[in-house]
């Protein structure tokens, strides 16, 4: 860098409009300043990165002297993680600021102590040849950067734990929660396996009541697009398990186990909150397959009976958890 330019600090000159990436200014300019070994640069140069707006997978840098672009370096798709992100862009940044420090000392070298020879006659001085003007280039130099990228791994682990607000199934309206593992293939498809907990409490049968509750496990295929931080699916799968009816209040009281087979069908939508987290929410309908019902008969002998709903209904929140 010659010696009469002005400089400024690093984080002048680097201008970040992060847009959807997870790109950060104090990181960034802290990799660049690793590369280059210094916190200040020329003050006519200036270094823009913007991320596209939704995929945060894609960004461009440019560098520019004045109103002159010097370097142009694209990155699609960029680096999945964040740490490795900031490394690759600081690194391209880097050597487009090399080149340019380079190509200004090519320019101007430095000065030589002149040694004055010993007098002698004067010769006469050749006429100068005429030269062609040359007109200055403009055409930016497109700095490429060869690195080596993380592959984007095809299949990654999930865990989901929700909590649910039931209709139907235990009978009456409950809540519950559910627990699930899920092999996501290239943020499209799916593939879960969990377990479901689910109670209306106690609900009146005859002269009594009994205490409504259901354990199953369940498999699930979810199917959906991410757009930016958002990603939306589309669930079906099978629930098997038990329906439990704890009796109260009876002349013998007993606690019975039915099988409980359903088939729920739903939507679910994750919005990304850090990197391994996302909230959830979700909707679900339960067609009853194998439908559990509970009966009860008073000394009178009158009998009455409490059933799970053909079609019940369930609403969740919860969190989502990347594990691998």
């Amino acid at each position: 860098m010659p010696a009469h330019a002005d400089t400024v600090p690093l984080a002048e000159a680097i201008v970040l409009r992060s847009g959807a990436t997870c790109l950060e200014s104090a990181r960034l300019v802290a990799q660049v300043g690793s590369w280059i070994e210094r916190d200040r640069i020329d003050a006519r140069l200036i270094v823009e990165v913007v991320g596209d707006a939704t995929n945060p997978r894609r960004l461009a840098f440019s560098l520019r002297r004045g109103e002159d672009i010097i370097a142009v370096r694209r990155f699609d798709p960029a680096p999945a993680r964040c740490s490795d992100l900031h490394s690759v862009v600081g690194l391209a940044v880097a050597l487009a600021l090399d080149a340019t420090l380079l190509e200004n000392l090519q320019r101007e070298p430095p000065e030589l102590p002149v040694v004055l020879p010993p007098e002698v006659e004067p010769e006469p001085e050749p006429e100068p040849e005429p030269r062609l003007p040359v007109a200055p280039s403009t055409k930016p130099a497109d700095v490429t950067v060869k690195t080596t990228q993380p592959r984007p791994r095809r299949w990654m682990l999930w865990s989901e734990l929700a909590g649910a607000f039931t209709i139907g199934a235990p009978p009456g309206t409950g809540g519950g929660v559910r627990f699930g593992l899920y092999a996501r293939w290239r943020e499209l498809i799916d593939l879960g396996a969990g377990m479901v907990a689910q109670s209306s409490g106690a609900e009146r049968i005859g002269d009594g009541t009994a205490l409504m509750s259901a354990v199953a496990g369940r498999v699930d295929v979810c199917a959906g697009p991410r757009l930016g931080r958002v990603r939306l699916r589309g669930c079906s799968g099978l629930l098997a398990g038990a329906a439990l009816a704890a009796g109260q209040g009876f002349s013998n009281d007993a606690t019975l186990r039915l099988p409980w087979v359903a088939v729920p069908i739903g939507l679910r939508i994750e919005t990304r909150v850090a990197p391994r987290f996302s909230l959830l929410f979700g909707v679900e309908g339960q067609g009853t397959a194998v439908r559990p019902t509970f009966d009860a008969t008073n000394p009178a002998g009158v009998r009455s009976s409490r059933s799970f709903s053909r079609f019940a209904a369930v609403l969740e929140v919860g969190l989502a958890i990347l594990l691998w």
